[in-house]
């Protein structure tokens, strides 16, 4: 029970984190994309910056998903960005 209320605690910072991530991430590039995964859905974005060779990432992200998950996009690739966050 005290987990469950834990993690309720822990969402309510998801947002700020994930908003001051991004102030961060924009002074260097606007090429990154970062959503809020501790629901375990990932968005067709997030998917779709996955290689067909790496997508078993998401079996594993599946049963253990962070709680904010992105990229940034690089002129050949995109590097991955994983976020978990504990209150």
């Amino acid at each position: 029970m005290n987990s469950q209320a834990n993690r309720k605690e822990e969402r309510e910072y998801y947002q700020l984190i994930k908003a001051k991530l991004e102030s961060l991430l924009k002074t260097r590039t606007n090429n990154f994309y970062l959503e809020i995964t501790a629901n375990k859905k990932f968005s067709n974005k997030l998917k779709a910056e996955v290689s067909s060779n790496r997508d078993i990432i998401f079996l594993f992200l599946k049963e253990a998903s962070p709680d904010i998950t992105g990229f940034i996009k690089r002129e050949y690739s995109s590097e991955f960005i994983v976020v978990e966050f504990k209150g």
